[in-house]
Protein backbone atom coordinates (compact mmCIF):
# COMPACT_ATOMS: atom_id res chain seq x y z
CA UNK A 1 0.00 0.00 0.00
CA UNK A 2 1.14 3.47 -0.41
CA UNK A 3 2.58 5.86 2.27
CA UNK A 4 -0.56 8.00 3.47
CA UNK A 5 2.10 10.68 3.97
CA UNK A 6 2.76 10.96 0.09
CA UNK A 7 -0.92 12.05 -0.06
CA UNK A 8 -1.51 14.51 2.68
CA UNK A 9 -2.17 17.80 1.61
CA UNK A 10 1.09 20.67 0.87
CA UNK A 11 1.43 23.06 3.28
CA UNK A 12 -0.02 26.57 2.47
CA UNK A 13 3.19 28.10 2.74
CA UNK A 14 5.10 26.11 -0.04
CA UNK A 15 1.78 26.44 -1.61
CA UNK A 16 1.80 29.86 -1.87
CA UNK A 17 5.36 30.28 -3.06
CA UNK A 18 5.43 27.78 -5.82
CA UNK A 19 2.45 29.07 -7.11
CA UNK A 20 0.11 26.01 -6.48
CA UNK A 21 2.41 23.49 -7.86
CA UNK A 22 6.20 22.47 -6.96
CA UNK A 23 8.87 21.55 -9.05
CA UNK A 24 9.59 20.98 -12.94
CA UNK A 25 5.33 21.02 -12.95
CA UNK A 26 5.79 24.95 -11.97
CA UNK A 27 7.85 25.76 -14.26
CA UNK A 28 6.14 23.93 -17.67
CA UNK A 29 3.11 25.59 -16.61
CA UNK A 30 4.87 28.96 -16.18
CA UNK A 31 6.56 28.81 -19.45
CA UNK A 32 2.73 27.72 -20.45
CA UNK A 33 1.70 30.94 -18.95
CA UNK A 34 3.84 32.96 -21.00
CA UNK A 35 3.12 31.82 -24.25
CA UNK A 36 0.26 33.85 -25.74
CA UNK A 37 -3.27 31.81 -27.01
CA UNK A 38 -5.28 33.14 -29.65
CA UNK A 39 -7.65 34.85 -27.58
CA UNK A 40 -5.21 37.13 -26.56
CA UNK A 41 -3.02 37.53 -29.24
CA UNK A 42 -4.30 41.05 -29.42
CA UNK A 43 -2.44 42.24 -25.83
CA UNK A 44 0.58 40.72 -27.09
CA UNK A 45 2.99 44.20 -28.21
CA UNK A 46 3.63 44.69 -31.83
CA UNK A 47 7.45 43.72 -32.07
CA UNK A 48 7.41 40.86 -35.09
CA UNK A 49 8.12 42.48 -38.07
CA UNK A 50 5.09 41.19 -39.88
CA UNK A 51 3.15 42.96 -37.24
CA UNK A 52 4.63 45.75 -37.59
CA UNK A 53 4.22 45.81 -41.65
CA UNK A 54 0.84 45.23 -41.05
CA UNK A 55 0.27 47.54 -39.09
CA UNK A 56 2.34 50.26 -41.30
CA UNK A 57 -0.25 48.98 -44.04
CA UNK A 58 -3.22 49.91 -42.12
CA UNK A 59 -1.49 53.74 -41.53
CA UNK A 60 -0.98 54.16 -44.86
CA UNK A 61 -4.26 53.21 -46.15
CA UNK A 62 -6.20 55.23 -43.39
CA UNK A 63 -3.61 58.21 -44.80
CA UNK A 64 -4.53 57.42 -48.49
CA UNK A 65 -8.56 57.44 -47.46
CA UNK A 66 -8.82 60.60 -45.80
CA UNK A 67 -6.04 62.56 -48.63
CA UNK A 68 -8.26 61.20 -50.98
CA UNK A 69 -11.57 62.50 -49.20
CA UNK A 70 -9.87 66.09 -48.83
CA UNK A 71 -8.48 66.08 -52.30
CA UNK A 72 -12.12 65.39 -53.71
CA UNK A 73 -13.96 67.68 -51.46
CA UNK A 74 -13.51 70.47 -53.57
CA UNK A 75 -14.56 68.79 -56.94
CA UNK A 76 -17.60 70.25 -58.71
CA UNK A 77 -20.21 67.99 -57.89
CA UNK A 78 -19.17 68.45 -53.78
CA UNK A 79 -20.91 71.81 -52.21
CA UNK A 80 -18.02 74.69 -51.69
CA UNK A 81 -16.04 76.68 -54.03
CA UNK A 82 -15.22 74.08 -56.40
CA UNK A 83 -18.46 73.66 -57.13
CA UNK A 84 -19.36 77.23 -58.33
CA UNK A 85 -16.08 77.05 -60.04
CA UNK A 86 -17.39 73.91 -61.99
CA UNK A 87 -20.26 75.19 -62.93
CA UNK A 88 -18.90 78.47 -64.27
CA UNK A 89 -16.46 76.69 -66.26
CA UNK A 90 -18.96 73.79 -67.77
CA UNK A 91 -21.33 76.77 -68.69
CA UNK A 92 -18.79 78.55 -70.27
CA UNK A 93 -17.94 75.54 -72.16
CA UNK A 94 -21.62 74.75 -73.45
CA UNK A 95 -21.46 78.16 -74.97
CA UNK A 96 -18.17 77.98 -76.83
CA UNK A 97 -19.17 74.86 -77.46
CA UNK A 98 -22.37 75.77 -79.18
CA UNK A 99 -21.08 78.91 -80.73
CA UNK A 100 -17.82 77.11 -82.86
CA UNK A 101 -20.52 74.21 -83.60
CA UNK A 102 -22.51 77.11 -85.69
CA UNK A 103 -19.63 78.77 -87.24
CA UNK A 104 -18.73 75.56 -88.64
CA UNK A 105 -21.72 74.82 -89.92
CA UNK A 106 -22.27 78.03 -91.24
CA UNK A 107 -18.61 77.65 -92.84
CA UNK A 108 -19.22 74.00 -94.33
CA UNK A 109 -22.65 75.64 -96.45
CA UNK A 110 -21.11 78.20 -97.47
CA UNK A 111 -18.20 76.17 -98.72
CA UNK A 112 -20.83 73.49 -100.34
CA UNK A 113 -22.49 76.49 -101.78
CA UNK A 114 -19.83 78.09 -103.30
CA UNK A 115 -18.31 74.25 -104.78
CA UNK A 116 -21.95 73.94 -106.60
CA UNK A 117 -21.44 77.46 -107.98
CA UNK A 118 -17.78 76.61 -109.73
CA UNK A 119 -18.97 73.19 -110.63
CA UNK A 120 -22.48 74.73 -112.62
CA UNK A 121 -20.13 77.54 -114.30
CA UNK A 122 -17.79 74.57 -115.31
CA UNK A 123 -14.87 76.34 -113.17
CA UNK A 124 -13.49 73.21 -112.54
CA UNK A 125 -11.96 72.74 -116.17
CA UNK A 126 -10.45 76.20 -116.00
CA UNK A 127 -8.59 75.57 -113.35
CA UNK A 128 -7.69 72.17 -114.76
CA UNK A 129 -6.70 74.20 -118.60
CA UNK A 130 -3.89 76.24 -116.44
CA UNK A 131 -0.23 74.61 -114.83
CA UNK A 132 -0.72 76.04 -111.33
CA UNK A 133 -1.24 73.02 -109.22
CA UNK A 134 -2.90 74.78 -106.00
CA UNK A 135 -5.73 75.61 -108.44
CA UNK A 136 -5.53 71.70 -109.98
CA UNK A 137 -6.15 70.93 -106.44
CA UNK A 138 -8.91 73.44 -106.12
CA UNK A 139 -11.23 71.88 -108.95
CA UNK A 140 -10.38 68.17 -107.04
CA UNK A 141 -11.70 69.96 -103.90
CA UNK A 142 -15.12 71.20 -105.65
CA UNK A 143 -15.44 68.02 -107.47
CA UNK A 144 -15.04 66.20 -103.68
CA UNK A 145 -17.35 68.70 -102.31
CA UNK A 146 -20.28 67.98 -104.78
CA UNK A 147 -19.67 63.92 -104.47
CA UNK A 148 -21.12 64.03 -101.03
CA UNK A 149 -23.82 66.03 -102.08
CA UNK A 150 -27.42 64.93 -100.68
CA UNK A 151 -28.65 66.52 -104.12
CA UNK A 152 -28.26 63.10 -106.20
CA UNK A 153 -28.09 65.38 -109.15
CA UNK A 154 -24.84 67.30 -107.95
CA UNK A 155 -23.38 64.11 -107.57
CA UNK A 156 -24.21 62.65 -111.00
CA UNK A 157 -23.05 66.06 -112.49
CA UNK A 158 -19.43 65.84 -110.04
CA UNK A 159 -19.38 62.30 -111.29
CA UNK A 160 -19.46 63.20 -114.90
CA UNK A 161 -16.45 65.96 -114.62
CA UNK A 162 -14.30 63.62 -112.72
CA UNK A 163 -14.59 60.80 -115.53
CA UNK A 164 -13.99 63.29 -118.26
CA UNK A 165 -11.32 64.92 -116.35
CA UNK A 166 -9.51 62.09 -116.19
CA UNK A 167 -9.85 61.19 -120.36
CA UNK A 168 -8.64 65.10 -121.54
CA UNK A 169 -6.04 65.68 -118.25
CA UNK A 170 -5.15 61.97 -117.53
CA UNK A 171 -1.65 62.69 -115.09
CA UNK A 172 -2.18 66.00 -114.16
CA UNK A 173 -5.98 65.11 -112.79
CA UNK A 174 -4.45 61.80 -110.98
CA UNK A 175 -1.72 63.99 -109.39
CA UNK A 176 -4.06 66.47 -108.13
CA UNK A 177 -6.27 64.07 -106.73
CA UNK A 178 -3.29 61.97 -105.15
CA UNK A 179 -1.68 65.13 -103.60
CA UNK A 180 -5.60 65.97 -102.00
CA UNK A 181 -6.28 62.86 -100.42
CA UNK A 182 -2.65 62.89 -98.86
CA UNK A 183 -3.54 66.31 -97.52
CA UNK A 184 -6.66 65.11 -95.72
CA UNK A 185 -5.70 61.74 -94.61
CA UNK A 186 -7.96 60.32 -96.43
CA UNK A 187 -8.31 56.49 -98.95
CA UNK A 188 -9.99 57.28 -102.08
CA UNK A 189 -11.69 54.24 -101.86
CA UNK A 190 -13.07 54.86 -98.14
CA UNK A 191 -14.34 58.00 -99.64
CA UNK A 192 -16.23 56.87 -102.94
CA UNK A 193 -17.99 54.10 -100.68
CA UNK A 194 -19.15 57.17 -98.42
CA UNK A 195 -20.52 59.08 -101.67
CA UNK A 196 -23.48 55.50 -102.08
CA UNK A 197 -25.83 56.11 -99.26
CA UNK A 198 -27.98 53.08 -97.68
CA UNK A 199 -31.29 52.78 -97.88
CA UNK A 200 -31.83 55.24 -100.99
CA UNK A 201 -32.97 54.03 -104.27
CA UNK A 202 -30.46 55.30 -107.07
CA UNK A 203 -31.32 55.15 -110.91
CA UNK A 204 -29.41 53.62 -113.71
CA UNK A 205 -27.95 56.45 -114.91
CA UNK A 206 -26.38 57.72 -111.09
CA UNK A 207 -25.37 54.51 -110.52
CA UNK A 208 -23.02 54.23 -113.75
CA UNK A 209 -21.91 57.31 -113.44
CA UNK A 210 -20.41 56.43 -109.54
CA UNK A 211 -19.06 52.88 -110.74
CA UNK A 212 -17.27 55.24 -113.51
CA UNK A 213 -15.54 57.57 -110.86
CA UNK A 214 -15.30 55.45 -108.08
CA UNK A 215 -12.83 53.15 -110.66
CA UNK A 216 -10.83 56.28 -111.74
CA UNK A 217 -10.38 57.35 -108.24
CA UNK A 218 -9.48 54.04 -106.84
CA UNK A 219 -6.28 53.59 -105.08
CA UNK A 220 -5.29 50.01 -106.56
CA UNK A 221 -3.55 49.88 -109.98
CA UNK A 222 -4.73 50.21 -113.30
CA UNK A 223 -2.81 49.20 -116.05
CA UNK A 224 -5.56 50.87 -118.24
CA UNK A 225 -5.34 54.29 -116.19
CA UNK A 226 -1.32 54.33 -116.35
CA UNK A 227 -1.76 53.72 -120.83
CA UNK A 228 -4.41 56.36 -120.16
CA UNK A 229 -2.02 58.61 -118.86
CA UNK A 230 0.51 58.73 -121.58
CA UNK A 231 -2.03 60.74 -123.64
CA UNK A 232 -1.67 63.52 -121.60
CA UNK A 233 -1.43 67.01 -123.33
CA UNK A 234 -0.75 64.84 -126.68
CA UNK A 235 -3.43 66.43 -129.79
CA UNK A 236 -5.75 64.83 -130.96
CA UNK A 237 -5.25 64.82 -134.56
CA UNK A 238 -0.99 63.64 -134.05
CA UNK A 239 -2.60 60.40 -132.73
CA UNK A 240 -2.67 57.41 -135.01
CA UNK A 241 -3.98 53.09 -133.89
CA UNK A 242 -0.22 52.53 -132.45
CA UNK A 243 -0.91 55.08 -129.66
CA UNK A 244 -3.58 53.44 -128.33
CA UNK A 245 -2.10 49.79 -128.55
CA UNK A 246 -0.97 49.72 -125.23
CA UNK A 247 -4.42 51.30 -124.39
CA UNK A 248 -6.41 48.26 -125.91
CA UNK A 249 -3.78 45.67 -124.22
CA UNK A 250 -4.75 46.83 -120.79
CA UNK A 251 -8.14 46.00 -121.24
CA UNK A 252 -7.69 42.38 -121.82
Amino acid sequence: MSDPSLLSPIPRPLRAMTGGETGSNAKMRSSFDETPTLDNTLDVPLRSTLLLELRDDDTATVYTYYSTISTNYTMSNLPGPGRLLGNFYSRAGRTLEKHLGRVVHRAAIKEYEQAVDVLKSDGTHRMLLGDEPKEHERACDVLLICARSDDVNIQVGAFEKIVRYFVYFPSKIRSAFRRVFERRSEISDVATFSWKRSGVEYSVKWLLWYKLASRCLSSHHSSFMEAGAKFDDVKRKSLDFLNFESLLLSCG
